[in-house]
């Protein structure tokens, strides 16, 4: 099964977030228990496999497969920018592939198609940095996310020790 497919019309996500889930959410879900090379639940053909541990020894991979997971559960639509491995002057590095002047944009932008704002978000759509609990905002990251919020924009910028705070505000 690739990424983002059902399973008999069913999403398959991790014991955890089915537990998450409310009754009316499970029947549009099923737990995921295929298993990898490492022993852990490989998640809805993420490349990533989600570790129940947290702080620093979880990969910010590893968090952002829960975090999606989570998304997906609570009916979230998102974006996720992902980057790409390429040569610039004879070093490996990454970059982002997104046309503008805009460099550092979050991670995710996300919204939920019928949820107005509430608890205290300002819109019904926000950003969100993913960082593993050691991870650093690079300078453009910075100046990014200090852009987006004089515009307006909520911003969050989420470390896999926020779990709960995630939960409750998505929830």
């Amino acid at each position: 099964m690739k990424k983002g497919e059902t399973e008999n019309g069913r999403y398959p996500v991790c014991q955890d977030v089915y537990d998450l889930a409310s009754p009316e959410q499970r029947q549009y879900l099923t737990v995921d228990t295929r298993q990898d090379v490492r022993g852990g639940n490989q998640l809805s053909g993420n490349s990533g496999v989600l570790k129940t541990r947290t702080g620093n020894n979880e990969t910010e991979a590893d968090f952002a497969s829960w975090f999606e997971d989570v998304l997906r559960v609570h009916g979230y639509k998102f974006a996720h920018f992902r980057p790409a491995r390429v040569m610039r002057n004879g070093k490996e590095t990454y970059e982002t592939p997104v046309s503008g002047n805009a460099k550092g944009l979050p991670d995710y932008y996300v919204w939920h198609p019928e949820r107005r704002p509430h608890l205290g978000f300002r819109e019904s759509a926000f950003w969100v940095e993913l960082k593993s609990e050691k991870g650093k905002l690079s300078e453009a990251q910075i100046e990014c996310i200090k852009s987006l919020r004089a515009s307006g924009a909520q911003v969050f910028i989420w470390r896999p020790d926020d779990r709960a705070d995630i939960e409750t505000l998505l929830a």
